[in-house]
């Protein structure tokens, strides 16, 4: 609430979510938070699986199609709710994948790179058929599945004039489109620091293992030799081959959840082996750390490349973590432009920075 204006902020009901103030009934029952938020006031919405979630349903179609429908719904009552009380809704923040919320003052949270915005945009709009074969687009350009319509109908509620955005033009595009970059959104104590109570994300939908994580790691010297720490969630642990743990204690640790920021801060880690998912490559970026399997754009890492069967096979891991952390010329390199990318993502999230400017810009927009 700021100058008697009152904003929703809707999140996509899973793992990775930042801020919530509206989420799901089953999902509302699994977060689990170190430092509850006493000035945040959450509300829920029904996804039609109260009870179990997502393993309610028989399968991702009929979840999306039921969250849709029943969501809308639910989100439509709470809105009506919060206006009989006084405190009637003035704007509306959704989640990408939330194209279906209600037709109110509302602003898009656009929670991917903008290459990959523009490239789903053109698939959206008929501009690039599919499926399109290619290792370096976004997997579900040419694996078709259950999320390919919910992805590509993220952009049913934005103008047409987006078809053209990419890294390169964010700068033309903000000039006939009201779109502002922010970001990396990482907690302050990790970057400017401007926020000193800013020190993790509040909410997790797993409970994190820091304590013996942490331990692990503060064993281990800085960045020269290789460890794994993996995480594996109880319903995969079956999965691990027998006596597993016990064979491989000496060379890495397992759990079941970490605090990937902590972690990634230590002065242990000399590279991150990735799937490389946004969040983690954002975090990777922010801090400073090393990658391995990313494409080699942003020169902070190497891509493991995978045979004809799609699997990147112990020697071709091998070569890459040791050319990124054995030093070398090209390791050196990575380690150069890692803290290059760092510096430059404080400088943008810090007072005057581009994100800073457009998060008081977006402000100033909806409670005006």
């Amino acid at each position: 609430m700021a100058n008697g204006t009152h904003g929703l902020v809707l999140s996509f009901p899973g793992q990775g979510l930042k801020t919530s103030l509206i989420t799901t009934v089953f999902i509302s029952k699994s977060i689990y938070s170190d430092h509850p938020m006493a000035s945040t006031s959450f509300r829920t919405i029904s996804d039609g699986f109260d009870e179990c979630g997502f393993a309610q349903a028989k399968s991702l179609d009929i979840y999306l199609s039921i969250f849709k429908s029943v969501g809308s719904q639910s989100l439509a009552s709470l809105i009506k709710e919060l206006g009989d009380s006084g405190i009637p809704v003035h704007a509306v923040i959704y989640d990408e994948f939330m194209a279906w919320q209600l037709g109110l003052r509302a602003a898009v949270f656009l929670t991917q790179s903008c290459a990959v915005n523009s490239i789903h945009y053109h698939v959206s709009r008929g501009l690039l058929k599919v499926p399109v074969e290619g290792s370096s687009l976004p997997s579900l350009i040419y694996h078709h599945g259950s999320w390919f319509d919910t992805i590509i109908n993220r952009f049913s509620n934005i103008d047409k004039k987006v078809a053209r955005i990419t890294m390169w033009v964010v700068d033309w595009m903000s000039k006939i489109w009201k779109l502002g970059t922010i970001g990396p959104t990482i907690p302050s104590m990790y970057l400017d620091k401007r926020l000193k109570h800013n020190k993790d994300y509040g909410l997790q939908l797993f409970h994190p293992n820091t304590s013996a994580c942490i331990r692990w790691i503060n064993t281990k010297p800085n960045g020269t030799n290789a460890y794994f720490l993996w995480v594996v969630r109880e319903p995969e642990e079956p999965k691990l081959p027998d006596n597993f743990r016990h064979m491989t204690r000496e060379k890495g640790l397992i759990v079941r959840w970490c605090p990937q920021l902590e972690v990634l801060k230590h002065g242990s880690v000399g590279c991150f082996v990735s799937h490389c998912g946004y969040n983690s490559v954002l975090k990777a970026l922010g801090l400073g750390v090393p990658m391995m399997h990313v494409e080699d754009v942003w020169g902070i890492g190497v891509r493991a490349l995978v045979d004809e069967k799609g699997i990147a096979r112990r020697e071709v891991i091998k070569q890459c973590i040791n050319e990124v952390i054995m030093g070398g010329e090209r390791g050196n390199e990575i380690k150069k432009n890692s803290v290059k990318w760092k510096n430059l993502a404080i400088k943008t999230v810090d007072y005057g920075g581009s994100s800073d400017k457009y998060i008081d810009e977006f402000v100033a927009k909806i409670t005006s």
